[in-house]
């Protein structure tokens, strides 16, 4: 009964702090990191009122916005990370060692939003039709993949479940050295051809002065 009553105080004293530190600001806290939008404080009037904007505004203003709420998420979030291996950032994969992931680059890297062989011919096919167009004007077109941290630090990934095999990537990457020929050849390394085969590439032009 004790303890109850000793629990029962302690929350209301901390409610009593969190109103006070809301209002007053009384600690300098050190406002989160990373991208987010905050809830704007709304304005009351007759119309958000009756409409109940006002109401639904404000409540996602005051969740945002009450006394230590940025030190429980800290707490929070080292908790997770530390007792229980998890990273409570969207789009964070927690990996070997506590190798941080974005799981893009994951799911890139082990083969889980592969495109497709027709995909990829088809993107080969693309990229020969400007790079002869290209070569006309003396301009020559180099496809560059760029490497993301799961390709630098394969060694620490976690254990996923792979979509796509290894025989899929090696097809590919001779799919694209025949058909697109030596401008690609120097840079598709068989770890650098996963990003290809699943994202995007990046491409320079150069062009020739003479």
């Amino acid at each position: 009964m004790v303890i109850k009553k000793l629990l029962f105080g302690f929350i209301l004293l901390f409610l009593a702090f969190s109103m006070l530190e809301q209002q007053f600001s009384l600690f300098d806290i050190a406002e989160l990191k990373g991208e987010f939008t905050k809830a704007p404080n709304p304005a009351l009037t007759l119309q958000s009122w009756l409409d109940g904007s006002f109401q639904t505004q404000k409540e996602n203003y005051l969740n945002e916005n009450f006394g230590f709420r940025n030190t429980l998420v800290r707490l929070n979030n080292q908790i997770a990370f530390s007792f229980y291996h998890r990273a409570r950032s969207k789009g964070v994969i927690v990996g070997k060692e506590n190798y941080l992931y974005g799981d893009t680059y994951v799911n890139a890297y082990y083969g889980n939003d592969f495109l497709g062989k027709s995909k990829i011919q088809e993107t080969v096919r693309k990229l020969q039709f400007l790079r002869d167009t290209l070569k006309k004007k003396n301009i020559d077109l180099m496809v560059v993949i760029v490497p993301g941290k799961a390709s630098f630090f394969p060694e620490f990934l976690p254990e996923c479940k792979r979509m796509a095999t290894w025989d899929l990537c090696v097809e590919g990457k001779r799919s694209l050295q025949s058909d697109y020929g030596a401008v690609a050849t120097p840079v598709l390394t068989d770890t650098l051809l996963r990003s290809l085969l699943t994202r995007s590439t990046h491409c320079l032009f150069f062009s020739d002065p003479g």
